[in-house]
């Protein structure tokens, strides 16, 4: 048997489907850049996101990165920064 929710519990709910819903078309308005557009990406040496192995920049987050420059087909530059307030 299913514990029922409390009416606090569903207007929570609804007040969060409200949000995502009226926020959706927001989401979807942001301009990307063009594919012939070049995007910097700042990043930081913090293990295991960012690694710098024999001079190349790896880890987790640069993956990522990489993965999604390689779906939209937006050539990515990585710009390091020594200090989280350089970022």
């Amino acid at each position: 048997m299913r514990p029922s929710l409390s009416p606090s519990s569903w207007l929570i709910i609804g007040l969060m489907l409200l949000v995502a819903a009226v926020m959706a078309p927001v989401a979807i308005a942001q301009v990307a850049p063009s594919k012939s557009q070049e995007l910097n990406v700042a990043v930081r040496e913090v293990a295991p996101f960012v690694i710098k192995k024999d001079g190349k920049l790896d880890g987790f987050s640069i993956d990522l990165w990489n993965a999604l420059a390689g779906i939209t087909g937006i050539k990515t530059t990585y710009k390091e920064r020594e200090q989280l307030k350089d970022l």
